[in-house]
């Protein structure tokens, strides 16, 4: 006769899970994606398996892809909607890669990942050196607000501001720079509205840069991503890692994303 054995048994706790999104701005990246022949460019996480091609449907890549980004999304996790999409990662320690279509090295970072804090990983360039900006900002919904974040990816631009609806929003800096990232700023807003959004050189309230359009609404967040190279740009530049010289032309660009 076989007798059961009442045993307790205590199983491992479960790693906490954070949430981490990947944004591609750098002309450089976007740029090389688009090159004849070109395998993408990848960015490993906790790995060095740089061999790594995901299957020709990317949405379901195990690493961030940026791959054909004219007809593709230049974000990761690849998104179907207007929202920006989260990966699935465990909260502590990690280390990001990113990797071109030869393997080699572009940018590297050691990174803690919070459980309760969204992290989105922008990619920029200026003339060919790699940076990286990662943002993890707290925001707590309020149905009176809504939230803005400013990411600037624009080399050689100088300092810029915007306007909204033909005015500096309060709370909004004076201007950013490259590599200059704001948290959410809280705007009131009480119901849906639409904002056209101006981008202008500090100083100039004649000639804008770029534009681009916010249909917000109350309770959500919004990052607005300053990118490309704008009139002030050198032409060219030789490649730090090819020596191949590249051409550079005016691609100043605004792009709007749901985020919460």
């Amino acid at each position: 006769m076989l007798h059961a054995c009442n045993k307790d048994v205590t199983l491992p706790d479960e790693a906490a899970k954070g949430q981490i999104s990947f944004y591609f701005a750098s002309t450089a990246l976007t740029n090389g994606a688009e090159v004849r022949g070109s395998k993408g460019y990848l960015v490993l996480i906790d790995s060095r398996d740089s061999s790594y091609r995901p299957p020709k449907d990317i949405f379901s890549s195990i690493y961030p892809f940026l791959y054909n980004p004219s007809q593709r999304s230049t974000t990761y996790p690849q998104t179907k909607t207007s929202w920006i999409q989260f990966m699935a990662l465990d909260a502590g320690q990690h280390q990001l890669s990113l990797k071109d279509t030869s393997s080699r090295l572009l940018d590297s970072v050691k990174f803690t990942l919070d459980a309760d804090k969204p992290a989105i990983v922008f990619y920029g360039d200026s003339i060919g050196n790699y940076s990286h900006i990662i943002a993890a900002d707290p925001f707590v919904a309020d149905t009176g607000k809504i939230g803005i974040r400013i990411i600037n990816l624009s080399p050689f631009t100088g300092p810029v501001y915007m306007t909204l609806n033909k005015v500096v929003p309060p709370g909004l800096p004076a201007y950013t720079q490259y590599m200059d990232h704001t948290g959410f700023l809280p705007m009131a807003l009480s119901t849906p509205q639409t904002f056209n959004i101006k981008v202008y050189r500090y100083g100039d309230d004649k000639n804008f840069l770029t534009r681009g359009t916010l249909e917000a609404i109350p309770g959500h967040a919004y990052t607005l991503i300053i990118s490309g190279y704008s009139d002030n740009n050198p032409g060219s530049y030789k490649d730090p890692l090819t020596g191949a010289n590249v051409s550079l032309s005016n691609n100043f660009s605004l792009a709007v994303i749901k985020t919460f």
